[in-house]
């Protein structure tokens, strides 16, 4: 009886955390070259269920689950789809890779393309870090701006600097650290760019609002249903304890 409160209430705390990671792919909907995540669960403490006292020996009768547990969420690095900006600070990737920005952690990497100019001429991103190029910071000064499909930043057609642009080989070695920003946690060395970088476009969440909605209520539901197997133990306990127990 006791089990099945403890099965109902890690359900619950499963379907919170699932609420939750579906409710942040949900508010970034539009944060361009944004990953949504996406929960792993296992089975929380198996048991072995064994018949007893039947002959010599004991004689397995099978698993009995406990309930269930989030082990980890994961990023899903499946391309958005590219939308035209017109503006020419916005960068996308056609094909897989990163930009590499510098941060006081160190580098990190992004597919978020928009960036813009800072009061010293350095490309950062929307939160103001550098955007690393081949030799360092990319220092832009006044005159026509573009950059090639391989990464060449000109200014008025004079090459200023190459956009450093990387791959990864396993993208299970790169875990989220906010802001559209990725952490080669595993220290994999990075491989080389295959992909295009697209100037005046931007690349979209790959998160979609309907199935993220859809997500988003089954989770509801799935909490309620194991706050009610909750309740209905509850309620079992208290007639056990108030009436049987007296009887």
């Amino acid at each position: 009886m006791l089990r099945s409160l403890y099965i109902g209430a890690s359900g619950m705390l499963a379907e919170s955390v699932k609420n939750d990671i579906t409710a942040n792919n949900m508010a970034n909907i539009n944060t361009p070259g944004y990953k949504k995540d996406e929960v792993i669960e296992k089975d929380f403490a198996s048991l072995l269920t064994e018949r007893i006292n039947d002959g010599e020996y004991n004689q397995n009768i099978g698993n009995r689950g406990a309930g269930v547990v989030v082990s980890d969420s994961v990023p899903i690095m499946a391309a958005g789809s590219i939308t035209t900006t017109g503006n020419s600070f916005n960068f996308a990737i056609s094909g897989s890779g990163f930009f590499a920005v510098q941060t006081p952690s160190g580098e990190r990497y992004t597919r978020n393309g928009s960036f813009t100019r800072n009061q010293d001429g350095n490309l950062v991103n929307d939160q103001g870090q550098i955007i690393s190029g081949e030799n360092g910071p990319i220092n832009l000064p006044d005159g026509n701006f573009s950059v090639s499909p391989d990464g060449r930043v000109s200014v008025d057609s004079n090459y200023i600097d190459t956009l450093k642009m990387v791959d990864f080989p396993n993208y299970k070695d790169l875990a989220k650290e906010g802001n559209s920003l990725f952490n080669n946690r595993a220290g994999t060395i990075p491989s080389d760019f295959q992909g295009q970088v697209i100037q005046g476009s931007l690349e979209s969440s790959n998160a979609n609002v309907i199935l993220e909605m859809t997500s988003l209520i089954a989770g509801q539901r799935a909490y309620e249903s194991n706050s009610k197997v909750i309740k209905s133990v509850d309620g079992t306990l208290d007639q056990l304890f108030n009436n049987v127990a007296k009887g």
